[in-house]
């Protein structure tokens, strides 16, 4: 069932609390947020799609599948896929956007 307001959270740890991304109103893409960046959003049509480069990897938030690496998982409840941290240089990130 598709959600209204897509977000997407990332773990926290000790440096870096939990934190919540929602995205209701379209913005200029790449645009920076924690651990990577936003490199694609479209919200014409809610819930929408959002891509990420997060940790070295390509994350893409579809209403029916999410993909990781253009390798596409079904959206389960209660699961977990663990991904393998692949580093980029922290120049290639850039400053973390508030809004």
């Amino acid at each position: 069932m598709p959600t209204p307001n897509p977000s997407a959270a990332a773990p926290g740890t000790n440096a870096h609390p939990p934190i919540t991304l929602i995205f209701r109103e379209p913005r200029p893409v790449p645009y920076s947020v924690p651990f990577g960046k936003c490199v694609f959003m479209d919200t014409t049509f809610l819930p929408g799609t959002v891509t990420f480069q997060l940790f070295g990897h390509e994350i893409e938030l579809l209403p029916r599948v999410l993909i990781i690496d253009h390798a596409e998982h079904p959206w389960l409840s209660h699961s977990t896929l663990s991904l393998r941290f692949e580093p980029v240089p922290l120049k290639l990130l850039g400053p973390v956007d508030p809004r």
